[in-house]
């Protein structure tokens, strides 16, 4: 069960040789591979964004965010009290693990409300001001972020790509084995990205 899968963009790829070796160690020991995307940011229980909402303690907001293909694959959502950005920024790192996050924009402000859209968002940065979030998690930034976000007034936080999208794979993980009585190990592929 991955989150990235091997194919993209609904397009046909040749098996060159790192492909037919990573398909090899699967077909050698009878091992299905099992990818979702972007289902899988969006979901509402077993997706990253909401789980990393629930974790941070964030109430969830039915506003739509990050919305692709007519879906919303975010997430937004608020604390009753605000926390300073220094607590807020100490309990995403505990939350996703790891180094701390890339502050960016505005850091000086307090967070009350968060968009979250994981992995490779940077591009929602605009959607999450007009949201009227503080701050906006996602997991790498673009060029443009710590300016756009200082002209939009938000934060931008990047806490790393592959650290934000653990958290849909473990929990789906997690929903199968109590359910369905398999056995899941969570192998963690390092990735500084």
């Amino acid at each position: 069960l991955v989150h990235h899968g091997l194919f993209w963009k609904n397009t046909p790829q040749p098996i060159d040789a790192p492909m037919r070796d990573r398909l090899k160690l699967l077909f050698d020991h009878d091992i299905n591979l099992v990818g979702f995307h972007l289902p899988l940011d969006a979901h509402v229980t077993y997706g990253n964004n909401a789980r990393i909402c629930d974790e941070l303690g964030l109430t969830r907001l039915d506003t739509p965010f990050a919305v692709m293909g007519g879906h919303s694959i975010g997430c937004i959502g608020t604390y009753d009290d605000a926390l300073d950005h220094a607590a807020f920024t100490s309990r995403l790192q505990q939350v996703v693990g790891g180094r701390p996050p890339l502050a960016l924009g505005v850091t000086d402000r307090p967070i009350r409300t968060v968009a979250i859209c994981s992995g490779g968002a940077a591009n929602e940065l605009a959607a999450a001001a007009a949201a009227g979030a503080d701050a906006f998690i996602t997991g790498e930034p673009n060029e443009p972020a710590h300016a756009t976000a200082r002209e939009l007034g938000i934060s931008f936080l990047a806490a790393g790509h592959h650290a934000t999208e653990t958290f849909g794979v473990r929990a789906l993980g997690n929903h199968l084995a109590d359910h369905f009585g398999v056995r899941v190990t969570h192998l963690d592929a390092d990735n500084p990205v």
